[in-house]
Protein backbone atom coordinates (compact mmCIF):
# COMPACT_ATOMS: atom_id res chain seq x y z
CA UNK A 1 0.00 0.00 0.00
CA UNK A 2 1.32 3.48 -1.10
CA UNK A 3 1.73 6.28 1.77
CA UNK A 4 -1.31 7.74 0.07
CA UNK A 5 -3.31 4.91 0.43
CA UNK A 6 -2.31 4.51 3.38
CA UNK A 7 -3.27 7.68 5.12
CA UNK A 8 -6.88 7.21 3.01
CA UNK A 9 -7.51 4.49 5.14
CA UNK A 10 -6.34 5.74 8.08
CA UNK A 11 -8.91 8.95 7.34
CA UNK A 12 -11.49 6.66 6.62
CA UNK A 13 -10.91 4.50 9.74
CA UNK A 14 -11.07 7.67 11.89
CA UNK A 15 -14.33 9.14 10.37
CA UNK A 16 -16.46 5.79 10.54
CA UNK A 17 -15.31 5.60 14.34
CA UNK A 18 -15.98 9.31 15.00
CA UNK A 19 -19.42 8.65 13.43
CA UNK A 20 -20.32 6.00 14.97
CA UNK A 21 -22.81 6.66 17.64
CA UNK A 22 -24.46 3.73 18.05
CA UNK A 23 -22.17 1.76 20.48
CA UNK A 24 -23.64 -0.34 23.36
CA UNK A 25 -21.62 -1.33 26.30
CA UNK A 26 -18.35 0.70 25.42
CA UNK A 27 -17.40 0.99 29.03
CA UNK A 28 -16.63 -3.10 29.38
CA UNK A 29 -13.67 -4.68 27.70
CA UNK A 30 -13.63 -6.23 24.17
CA UNK A 31 -14.62 -9.78 24.88
CA UNK A 32 -16.93 -8.88 28.12
CA UNK A 33 -18.36 -6.35 25.60
CA UNK A 34 -18.90 -9.15 23.07
CA UNK A 35 -20.42 -11.14 25.80
CA UNK A 36 -22.45 -8.60 27.02
CA UNK A 37 -23.83 -7.89 23.28
CA UNK A 38 -25.10 -11.89 22.89
CA UNK A 39 -26.74 -11.96 25.73
CA UNK A 40 -28.48 -8.58 26.08
CA UNK A 41 -28.88 -8.40 22.35
CA UNK A 42 -28.90 -11.69 20.36
CA UNK A 43 -30.00 -14.36 22.39
CA UNK A 44 -33.72 -13.00 23.54
CA UNK A 45 -34.17 -12.09 19.69
CA UNK A 46 -33.76 -16.12 19.27
CA UNK A 47 -35.09 -17.86 22.20
CA UNK A 48 -37.47 -19.68 20.38
CA UNK A 49 -34.83 -21.63 18.86
CA UNK A 50 -33.49 -23.02 21.97
CA UNK A 51 -29.94 -21.71 22.20
CA UNK A 52 -27.91 -20.84 24.86
CA UNK A 53 -25.15 -18.85 25.41
CA UNK A 54 -21.46 -20.47 26.85
CA UNK A 55 -19.44 -17.03 28.21
CA UNK A 56 -16.44 -19.19 28.66
CA UNK A 57 -15.70 -19.45 25.28
CA UNK A 58 -18.18 -17.34 23.47
CA UNK A 59 -20.10 -19.98 22.12
CA UNK A 60 -23.72 -20.19 20.95
CA UNK A 61 -25.34 -23.76 21.52
CA UNK A 62 -28.40 -25.99 21.05
CA UNK A 63 -29.27 -29.69 21.06
CA UNK A 64 -30.54 -31.43 18.52
CA UNK A 65 -30.96 -35.57 19.28
CA UNK A 66 -26.86 -36.52 19.13
CA UNK A 67 -25.50 -32.89 17.52
CA UNK A 68 -24.79 -29.78 19.06
CA UNK A 69 -25.50 -26.95 16.89
CA UNK A 70 -23.15 -24.00 18.09
CA UNK A 71 -22.24 -20.50 16.57
CA UNK A 72 -18.89 -19.35 17.90
CA UNK A 73 -17.47 -15.92 18.35
CA UNK A 74 -13.98 -15.75 17.45
CA UNK A 75 -12.22 -12.20 18.41
CA UNK A 76 -9.96 -10.62 16.91
CA UNK A 77 -5.97 -10.88 18.45
CA UNK A 78 -5.72 -7.19 18.00
CA UNK A 79 -8.92 -5.52 19.96
CA UNK A 80 -7.46 -3.62 22.70
CA UNK A 81 -10.11 -1.08 25.07
CA UNK A 82 -12.70 0.77 22.91
CA UNK A 83 -10.54 1.22 19.91
CA UNK A 84 -10.78 -1.99 18.34
CA UNK A 85 -13.67 -4.53 19.26
CA UNK A 86 -13.90 -6.93 16.52
CA UNK A 87 -15.19 -10.69 15.87
CA UNK A 88 -16.26 -13.58 13.39
CA UNK A 89 -18.13 -16.11 13.63
CA UNK A 90 -17.59 -19.83 13.22
CA UNK A 91 -20.29 -22.57 12.97
CA UNK A 92 -20.13 -25.92 14.07
CA UNK A 93 -21.47 -29.15 14.40
CA UNK A 94 -20.74 -31.24 17.04
CA UNK A 95 -21.29 -35.59 18.04
CA UNK A 96 -20.58 -36.38 21.52
CA UNK A 97 -21.32 -40.08 20.31
CA UNK A 98 -18.66 -40.32 17.28
CA UNK A 99 -15.99 -38.87 19.93
CA UNK A 100 -16.90 -41.18 22.43
CA UNK A 101 -16.49 -44.19 19.45
CA UNK A 102 -13.13 -42.99 18.04
CA UNK A 103 -11.64 -43.00 21.40
CA UNK A 104 -12.90 -46.58 22.04
CA UNK A 105 -11.71 -47.42 18.65
CA UNK A 106 -8.56 -45.61 18.21
CA UNK A 107 -6.25 -46.26 21.18
CA UNK A 108 -3.71 -43.42 19.25
CA UNK A 109 -4.98 -40.45 20.15
CA UNK A 110 -3.26 -39.29 17.11
CA UNK A 111 -6.08 -41.57 15.42
CA UNK A 112 -8.88 -40.50 17.09
CA UNK A 113 -9.83 -36.53 15.96
CA UNK A 114 -12.60 -35.45 17.65
CA UNK A 115 -16.24 -35.43 17.55
CA UNK A 116 -16.36 -32.29 14.77
CA UNK A 117 -18.44 -32.95 11.81
CA UNK A 118 -19.15 -29.87 9.97
CA UNK A 119 -17.24 -26.14 10.23
CA UNK A 120 -17.74 -23.37 8.30
CA UNK A 121 -16.97 -19.83 8.54
CA UNK A 122 -19.72 -17.39 7.84
CA UNK A 123 -17.72 -15.75 5.13
CA UNK A 124 -18.11 -19.33 3.18
CA UNK A 125 -21.84 -19.10 3.20
CA UNK A 126 -23.15 -17.63 0.32
CA UNK A 127 -26.78 -16.60 1.35
CA UNK A 128 -24.98 -15.13 4.85
CA UNK A 129 -25.45 -11.04 4.97
CA UNK A 130 -22.48 -9.67 5.30
CA UNK A 131 -22.96 -5.83 4.73
CA UNK A 132 -21.56 -5.42 8.49
CA UNK A 133 -18.92 -8.33 8.60
CA UNK A 134 -16.39 -8.13 5.53
CA UNK A 135 -13.70 -10.24 7.53
CA UNK A 136 -14.54 -9.21 10.94
CA UNK A 137 -17.88 -7.49 12.18
CA UNK A 138 -16.47 -3.96 13.84
CA UNK A 139 -18.52 -2.62 16.87
CA UNK A 140 -15.71 0.23 16.92
CA UNK A 141 -16.74 1.82 13.39
CA UNK A 142 -20.20 0.09 12.46
CA UNK A 143 -23.78 0.90 14.37
CA UNK A 144 -23.99 -1.70 16.78
CA UNK A 145 -27.50 -1.76 16.30
CA UNK A 146 -27.59 -2.94 12.73
CA UNK A 147 -24.65 -5.24 13.53
CA UNK A 148 -26.70 -7.53 15.92
CA UNK A 149 -30.11 -7.08 13.48
CA UNK A 150 -27.82 -8.79 11.00
CA UNK A 151 -26.38 -11.36 13.07
CA UNK A 152 -29.69 -12.67 14.34
CA UNK A 153 -31.25 -12.26 11.00
CA UNK A 154 -27.98 -14.53 9.88
CA UNK A 155 -29.08 -17.31 12.38
CA UNK A 156 -32.86 -17.35 11.43
CA UNK A 157 -32.13 -17.30 8.35
CA UNK A 158 -29.02 -18.96 7.53
CA UNK A 159 -27.47 -20.60 10.25
CA UNK A 160 -30.49 -22.75 11.46
CA UNK A 161 -30.99 -24.43 7.57
CA UNK A 162 -27.16 -24.98 7.80
CA UNK A 163 -27.52 -27.31 10.68
CA UNK A 164 -30.76 -28.83 9.74
CA UNK A 165 -28.50 -30.47 7.36
CA UNK A 166 -27.06 -32.75 9.57
CA UNK A 167 -29.50 -33.81 11.78
CA UNK A 168 -29.25 -37.45 11.30
CA UNK A 169 -25.92 -39.86 10.78
CA UNK A 170 -27.75 -40.95 7.73
CA UNK A 171 -28.28 -37.48 6.31
CA UNK A 172 -24.64 -36.37 7.27
CA UNK A 173 -23.62 -39.66 5.26
CA UNK A 174 -25.27 -38.80 2.16
CA UNK A 175 -23.97 -35.87 2.30
CA UNK A 176 -20.34 -36.67 2.33
CA UNK A 177 -20.77 -39.08 -0.25
CA UNK A 178 -20.60 -36.06 -3.03
CA UNK A 179 -17.31 -35.65 -1.93
CA UNK A 180 -15.84 -38.72 -0.43
CA UNK A 181 -12.25 -38.10 -0.65
CA UNK A 182 -12.62 -34.65 1.57
CA UNK A 183 -15.13 -36.56 4.03
CA UNK A 184 -13.19 -40.17 3.78
CA UNK A 185 -12.24 -40.40 7.29
CA UNK A 186 -16.15 -39.19 8.95
CA UNK A 187 -17.56 -41.23 6.16
CA UNK A 188 -15.74 -44.50 7.16
CA UNK A 189 -15.98 -43.59 11.29
CA UNK A 190 -19.44 -42.71 10.98
CA UNK A 191 -20.46 -45.96 8.96
CA UNK A 192 -18.99 -47.66 11.11
CA UNK A 193 -20.55 -46.22 14.39
CA UNK A 194 -23.44 -46.77 12.34
CA UNK A 195 -22.59 -50.61 12.16
CA UNK A 196 -22.64 -50.52 8.36
CA UNK A 197 -19.59 -52.47 7.69
CA UNK A 198 -20.41 -53.12 4.35
CA UNK A 199 -20.80 -49.58 3.46
CA UNK A 200 -17.68 -48.31 5.20
CA UNK A 201 -15.95 -51.02 3.18
CA UNK A 202 -17.55 -49.64 -0.26
CA UNK A 203 -16.53 -46.39 0.62
CA UNK A 204 -12.87 -47.79 1.22
CA UNK A 205 -13.09 -49.74 -2.57
CA UNK A 206 -14.23 -46.56 -4.00
CA UNK A 207 -11.40 -44.11 -3.35
CA UNK A 208 -8.40 -46.64 -2.07
CA UNK A 209 -6.44 -45.82 -5.04
CA UNK A 210 -6.59 -42.27 -4.79
CA UNK A 211 -5.03 -42.36 -1.23
CA UNK A 212 -2.64 -45.24 -2.00
CA UNK A 213 -1.16 -43.53 -4.95
CA UNK A 214 -0.74 -40.69 -2.97
CA UNK A 215 0.75 -42.58 -0.45
CA UNK A 216 3.48 -43.85 -3.73
CA UNK A 217 3.87 -40.31 -5.01
CA UNK A 218 4.44 -38.36 -1.84
CA UNK A 219 7.60 -40.89 0.02
CA UNK A 220 9.11 -41.24 -3.65
CA UNK A 221 9.24 -37.64 -3.39
CA UNK A 222 10.79 -38.10 0.11
CA UNK A 223 8.12 -35.44 1.00
CA UNK A 224 7.75 -34.41 4.34
CA UNK A 225 3.90 -33.05 3.36
CA UNK A 226 1.18 -32.68 5.71
CA UNK A 227 -0.53 -35.49 3.73
CA UNK A 228 1.98 -38.20 5.21
CA UNK A 229 2.45 -36.67 8.73
CA UNK A 230 -1.44 -36.38 9.31
CA UNK A 231 -3.26 -38.19 6.63
CA UNK A 232 -1.64 -41.56 5.97
CA UNK A 233 -1.53 -42.82 9.23
CA UNK A 234 -5.52 -41.95 9.23
CA UNK A 235 -6.14 -43.38 6.09
CA UNK A 236 -4.25 -46.85 7.00
CA UNK A 237 -6.07 -46.90 10.41
CA UNK A 238 -9.13 -47.02 9.00
CA UNK A 239 -8.38 -49.67 6.39
CA UNK A 240 -6.98 -52.05 8.35
CA UNK A 241 -9.94 -51.41 10.41
CA UNK A 242 -12.36 -52.72 7.79
CA UNK A 243 -9.98 -55.43 6.35
CA UNK A 244 -9.96 -57.19 10.17
CA UNK A 245 -13.86 -56.64 9.53
CA UNK A 246 -13.33 -58.67 6.62
CA UNK A 247 -10.91 -61.47 7.83
CA UNK A 248 -13.04 -61.91 10.70
CA UNK A 249 -16.12 -63.10 8.11
CA UNK A 250 -13.80 -65.55 6.37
Amino acid sequence: MSYKGFLDAQNDWLNRKSKNKNQLFQDLKPRDRIAKIIIENIIPKIDNLNFKFRKSDLRIKRKDGDFEQSLKFITNHKNYKNEIVSFEIILLVYSKKLETWRAENYSDKSLRLNGIIATNSTERLKDWNQQFEKGWYKLHLDDNHKIVDEIINNIINVAVPYFSQYESYDQIIADFNKNPITNFIDLIDINLMQGKYQDAKLVLEQNRDFFEEKIIKEEKANSNSLFLTNEKPLYLSRKKKIENWVQQRV
